[in-house]
């Protein structure tokens, strides 16, 4: 078990403490952070940004994971990702995972946008 946060997490997802998820009654909140953020996200070679943005792109193509595209949109925005950077990963899987994912994706995009204008946030 991780005794500390993940950098990585931390920073993507800053109002899920660590804690809060290990104390879930599954172990696969334990899996999640312990192996996504733990041995994947925190690796050399590509920075945070980068790493969001290919989830993004990633959860669009599947098109049934919505909670965790919203989450990941979030994520890319708190380490920096920009909007448009975020709109244009969206809307360049039209090619390649459709219409009705990128259409999908596009909408939950625009939803976390109009959260964080609520929030005053970038």
């Amino acid at each position: 078990m991780l005794p500390v946060e993940p950098p990585t997490q931390k920073l993507a997802f800053p109002k899920v403490p660590t804690r809060q998820w290990l104390k879930s009654r599954w172990s696969l909140d334990r899996y999640i952070l312990e192996f996504a953020f733990g041995e994947i996200y925190s690796r050399p070679g590509l920075d945070a940004k980068t790493r969001q943005l290919v989830t993004i792109t990633a959860l669009t193509t599947l098109g049934n994971a919505q909670p965790q595209l919203k989450a990941h949109i979030q994520g890319a925005l708190n380490v920096g990702c920009t909007r448009t950077e975020v709109v244009e990963v969206i809307l360049q899987l039209v090619v390649y995972a459709g219409f009705p994912a990128a259409l999908n994706a596009m909408l939950i995009a625009k939803q976390v946008f109009a959260e964080r204008d609520e929030e005053g946030l970038s």
